[in-house]
């Protein structure tokens, strides 16, 4: 896989240490991260007793990194993809709905381990 996004918890598991998200890191040639990611991370950096130290750590992770923003485009596909799970009655929480709409969008796998985005038609999934 050359072109992957990654999820909140795919990054928080790098943060630890976790040696196969750091392989999985080497082993592509671009990383996206999804807006809402950068959003979820920094939420974690302002809750916890070292606010400067994490907020640095991910400004720094996250800006190596190209920016999935959310335009037009994504807020349709959004739209499209909370309104099918709406209709099947089995929800996702938005901030994943927006992370999922994002890797669709540019079409490439987001890197996960919550396996709630199975629900999420035409989404590829990669777990390391």
């Amino acid at each position: 896989m050359a072109v992957v996004a990654l999820d909140t918890n795919i990054i928080i598991a790098g943060f630890a240490g976790d040696q196969s998200v750091l392989d999985g890191l080497h082993s592509v040639e671009k990383i996206l991260i999804p807006a809402t990611v950068a959003g979820e991370l920094c939420f974690g950096a302002f809750k916890s007793e070292k606010l400067l130290d994490n907020l640095k750590r991910v400004t720094d992770f996250v800006n190596q990194f190209e920016m999935i923003m959310i335009d037009m485009e994504v807020s349709v596909r959004y739209g499209i993809i909370k309104s099918e799970l709406q209709k099947r009655g089995t929800p996702v929480a938005d901030n994943d709905l927006w992370i999922a709409a994002c890797s669709i969008q540019k079409n490439v796998p987001l890197v996960t381990r919550d396996s709630h985005f199975d629900r999420i038609e035409d989404l590829t999934k990669l777990w390391w």
